[in-house]
């Protein structure tokens, strides 16, 4: 369904074109995260994802876990007055 309204939103003048582009784009970065998961997980080896959101953007890290130990990054004051936060943690 999401797939077929973008792609009909191609269609409307100037904007359309942008819209669906960035969508299409968007999709292959998440299926390239998904990729990543999968390439460790078809192997048996357990996985950590990192997922920071920021004014940018949503972007994700895929990393190999030992299973139980999660590795901390301190959190720090940034220059423009971001900081850092460790809002959950979940073991499936």
């Amino acid at each position: 369904m999401q797939n077929t309204l973008f792609t009909f939103a191609g269609f409307i003048p100037y904007v359309g074109p942008a819209v669906t582009v960035s969508y299409w784009v968007y999709s292959l970065y998440k299926a390239d995260v998904a990729s990543q998961i999968r390439n460790y997980t078809d192997y048996g080896k357990s996985v950590r994802v990192n997922i920071a959101t920021s004014n940018y953007g949503t972007f994700y890290g895929v990393f190999s876990w030992d299973g139980t130990t999660c590795p901390m990054v301190e959190t720090e004051s940034q220059p423009n007055g971001g900081t850092e936060t460790l809002k959950s943690v979940q073991v499936k």
